[in-house]
């Protein structure tokens, strides 16, 4: 897929699904693994074998140059071999900074590193800092042999980073020569207890935050072009494809994605694989955090990056993770317009793909309907819904709240964003009529661009409120604040829609705030301004009204704004969040934001989640079941400019055909409302196509 900066309804060309499957190489049954992959890829459709060595099951680290020899060699008769039948053969290093210690210590092999620090000082024993000079050289060099396999694809595994490198702490690098780094921008020597302090201050950022910064995200420029030059100068043909981490841990990193990928990708197109969660059984939110978290990481990559989403199955075997859940990963990928598919389906200590028959039952149930979908996603178009704002330089901007730890750096807006999609509303990482602001992301935007925002539909919640209100921009969002308050240490027990057309229609408007009694969310103390509009107030346990939960605001420029009082960018994962009021409350809190128009919104049924785009000739609408009891009635609210511009419905049906839907396309309340026919099973994902030829009937 290419990544599209601005809404565009250029439509790319058609390509065939290409999947993906990442396998061990296990030295020691080399042969038997490599005989059973030559008829197992051709037999379940798939394209390319992606090798992992060294992995972390038999890992002994990064490895001596004489060992990268013994794997290259391997490597190379395995490419020989499934070109016989077509397959291509690519290859991921598992050790390039190293994912984690556990219990291993090479530090004596590689004397003249330097090895990474955490900011409380502890060292690691396996991971080497990104600044090494020793190290750099060694890793080019190991590249380049893996490159002598001459593999389709050379991928970086996501411990090409500074975070998450166990068992440090959140990561590093404080060692002496980021210390020096930073010093000599400075003009001033620092001890890493002075560096830390300086780097998370609270308040304003400080100038040796934006420095470090700079630092972390140069460093790793410099060894991507190490490894650049390196793969290219022995097979020239290989791509480079890095694997990323969510979007705001590179954030604190400093992570310049644009020239980071095309530092490593050389003359080729950047190829990059974000990961898409979860890798193991996972609830609804699970699974609605992993398809945003792929979207929003793809986000950020350069235009004409080819996408390689990651869907794995780690610890693997289907007590970890059903086929039904990988078939749903599979299927919404390829509806938002994903032809290149990374699969992590069989263990990593060899074991025979015969000990798994679900996988290969899925591909051959599956197959005739991915291939059609993706025969009508094409990637390109518009996508539908709430717009969410974001920032690929935020931590640079992020006022810390205690001034202590390098996380607090870090803020992801992933779970509020959940609750959101599972209700029924579909979000989109570009710029729509209506946005969602959550957390600090303002502080990382200019005047001009905040003041744009404003003078349209904004959903805010209380961390967005409080930022915005210490920006000065109180007047345009219609609330101050006062502080905030938890579920756990203050008696507010109940949230009430005051508002009646806010509410669920048979609903007496009240909703839990304790959220599971025992897991703490947080509260903004909102003060309203004169003609700010209360649709919801907390209560306590004796059903005496608070403070305001929900606020509507119309401002001087023309805004639509909404506040909500939760923080949703600390971390929902609540179920409780989420119930009819609440489903019926978003609907009508994006229509007013939207001055009554609604971009798509996914009525009468349980958590979904929900996906569209908008093509030239016809509209995408995607529907992806985590209901176990399975969904009825579905009701799909479309846009307003939808009225007159779209007839017949289509249904993807399981065989691949493009099937008449027998349900209801209807004008209703200035909206357009799709009402398909037939349910949905529990991970079933449907697929329908909206052609765009002549107008619709009124209701």
């Amino acid at each position: 897929m290419d990544h599209l900066d601005s809404p565009s309804y250029e439509v790319k060309e058609k390509r065939k699904l290409n999947f993906m499957l990442r396998r061990v190489l296990p030295e020691w049954d080399f042969d038997r693994m490599l005989t059973e992959l030559v008829h197992y890829c051709p037999k379940n459709s798939i394209n390319e074998v992606i090798f992992m060595v060294n992995p972390e099951e038999f890992s002994e680290g990064i490895l001596p140059l004489s060992r990268v020899k013994q794997y290259a060699d391997l490597l190379t008769i395995a490419r020989e071999r499934l070109q016989t039948v077509d397959v291509k053969m690519s290859v991921n290093v598992w050790a390039t900074l190293y994912h984690m210690d556990r219990g291993r210590d090479i530090r004596s092999l590689f004397p003249d590193w330097t090895w990474m620090v955490d900011q409380n000082g502890r060292e690691s024993a396996a991971t080497p800092c990104p600044l090494s000079e020793g190290w750099i050289r060694h890793i080019a060099r190991t590249y380049a042999l893996y490159a002598s396999s001459r593999p389709h694809i050379l991928w970086v595994d996501d411990d090409f980073r500074y975070h998450n490198h166990l068992p440090l702490d959140w990561g590093g690098c404080f060692c002496d020569l980021h210390l020096k780094a930073l010093s000599d921008i400075m003009n001033r020597s620092y001890s890493r207890e002075e560096a830390l302090a300086a780097i998370v201050a609270k308040g304003e950022p400080k100038p040796e935050r934006i420095a470090w910064l700079k630092i972390m995200g140069q460093s790793m420029i410099n060894v991507a072009k190490a490894i650049e030059q390196a793969v290219h100068e022995v097979s020239p043909e290989t791509k480079i494809g890095l694997m990323t981490s969510l979007a705001a841990n590179h954030s604190a990193e400093g992570r310049p994605w644009h020239e980071l990928l095309h530092a490593l990708a050389g003359h080729h197109r950047p190829v990059a694989r974000p990961h898409y969660g979860p890798y193991a059984d996972g609830t609804p939110r699970d699974f609605a955090v992993g398809f945003l978290a792929m979207r929003e990481t793809s986000s950020c990559y350069p235009t004409g990056t080819i996408i390689c989403p990651e869907i794995e199955n780690i610890p693997f075997t289907i007590y970890s993770k059903s086929a039904s859940e990988t078939a749903l990963q599979i299927s919404t990928c390829i509806a938002a317009g994903m032809s290149n598919i990374t699969l992590d389906l069989y263990d990593f200590v060899g074991n025979s793909s015969d000990l798994e028959p679900a996988y290969s039952k899925m591909f051959k149930q599956q197959r005739a309907f991915w291939d059609a979908v993706s025969r009508h996603c094409p990637a390109g178009g518009i996508e539908r819904g709430v717009g969410v704002l974001r920032s690929d330089n935020l931590s640079a901007f992020i006022h810390t709240s205690e001034g202590k730890s390098y996380s607090e750096l870090v803020e992801s807006t992933l779970d509020g964003l959940s609750s959101l999609t599972l209700l029924g509303l579909p979000l989109c990482y570009d710029t729509r009529p209506v946005n969602i602001g959550f957390g600090q992301v303002w502080r990382s935007l200019n005047p001009r661009r905040i003041e744009r925002l404003l003078a349209g539909g904004v959903i805010l919640d209380g961390i967005a409120a409080r930022t915005l209100a210490e920006m000065g921009y109180s007047h345009l969002i219609g609330v101050e604040t006062d502080g905030t308050f938890s579920n756990l240490d203050t008696a507010v027990t109940c949230e009430k829609i005051i508002e009646p057309a806010f509410k669920h229609p048979i609903s007496n408007g009240m909703m839990t705030t304790t959220y599971g009694y025992w897991e703490p969310c947080l509260f903004e103390r909102l003060v309203c301004l004169e003609n700010a509009l209360v649709v919801s107030v907390f209560l306590n346990q004796y059903r005496d009204r608070l403070w305001p939960a929900t606020v509507l605001y119309e401002n001087e420029i023309g805004g639509r704004i909404v506040t909500i009082a939760m923080h949703h960018s600390g971390g929902i994962r609540q179920a409780g969040f989420r119930n009819w009021d609440r489903k019926a409350e978003l609907e009508a809190l994006v229509k007013w934001a939207g001055r009554g128009d609604c971009d798509m919104f996914v009525r009468g049924c349980g958590p979904v989640i929900p996906y569209g785009r908008d093509l030239p000739d016809h509209l995408i609408l995607c529907i992806a079941c985590l209901q176990p009891d399975g969904i009825s009635d579905i009701e799909i609210l479309l846009a307003q400019d939808f009225q007159n511009t779209l007839s017949q419905p289509y249904r993807v049906s399981a065989n691949g055909l493009l099937e008449p839907d027998s349900g209801k396309l209807q004008s209703y309340d200035g909206h357009l409302i799709f009402r398909p026919s037939g349910d949905l099973k529990y991970l079933e994902v449907g697929v329908w196509i909206l052609k765009k030829e002549k107008q619709c009937e009124d209701d």
